[in-house]
């Protein structure tokens, strides 16, 4: 059985160490090396780091200029209106109004669902409430 080179307890057969867990590969790795000579390929295409292309720039300015902004679609879940805010936008609307002015700076969508919601239900009120019996009583006499 091998050694191990770092600590000197016994290698088991994959040549790992029972003590200390280093392998052969480390140890023969850290062994210093010695007559190395730099890698001539990698010095020959080595090359400084340059500015980019005036038109690869100009493709990613048009980039930028033509997508939307990355955050916009981040979190989709905020772009949804809440299923309990739109039934209380409904059965109360003032809370619908405020609603709205509320969340239309965070969340330009729902905050008008909420206000639209609110509107509808307004209307439909004054619609029941102060003309439709006008009509019923027109339509009776």
């Amino acid at each position: 059985m091998d050694k191990c080179l770092k600590c000197g307890s016994a290698m088991d057969i994959r040549g790992i160490c029972t003590l200390c867990g280093g392998t052969d590969a480390e140890v023969k790795d850290t062994q210093p090396r010695q007559n190395q000579q730099p890698n001539q390929q990698y010095q020959q295409t080595y090359q400084p780091y340059q500015q980019p292309n005036q038109q690869y720039q100009q493709a990613y300015q048009n980039y930028l200029q033509n997508s939307q902004l990355p955050y916009e679609h981040i979190n989709k879940r905020q772009e949804r209106a809440s299923v309990g805010l739109c039934i209380l936008s409904f059965l109360i609307p003032l809370a619908g109004i405020i609603l709205y002015f509320v969340k239309r700076n965070e969340s330009k969508r729902p905050a008008k669902i909420y206000k639209d919601i609110a509107l509808v239900v307004t209307a439909m009120e004054i619609f029941g409430t102060f003309i439709l019996p006008r009509l019923l009583i027109a339509f009776v006499h």
